[in-house]
């Protein structure tokens, strides 16, 4: 029937409603020429952290003190390689 169509984009959504990493291309890298490690980090897509984001550890004062990785057991990944053709799904 006649209706409005819309469309919500997840580029600032919430890592636990991005599970498609695998679907994602990224920025081009004109774009990230320049970045440091840390503005690079800040800039990766949306998807959740056990699907290896790496992610800031913030001080109290606010300041990034290290990055941690959230990661998938290595069978998972392999399961994942093995039935959809490629590492995450």
């Amino acid at each position: 029937g006649k209706s409005d169509r819309r469309l919500a984009l997840f580029r600032f959504s919430p890592a636990n409603y991005a599970y498609g990493r695998g679907y994602t291309g990224g920025w081009p890298d004109s774009w990230l020429d320049g970045m440091t490690d840390t503005q690079r980090l800040i800039m990766e897509p949306p998807y959740n952290h056990r699907l290896d984001r790496k992610s800031l550890k913030m001080s109290e004062d606010g300041k990034a003190v290290s990055v941690e990785t959230g990661s998938r057991a290595d069978f998972k990944k392999e399961f994942d390689e093995a039935v959809f053709g490629r590492t995450y799904f």
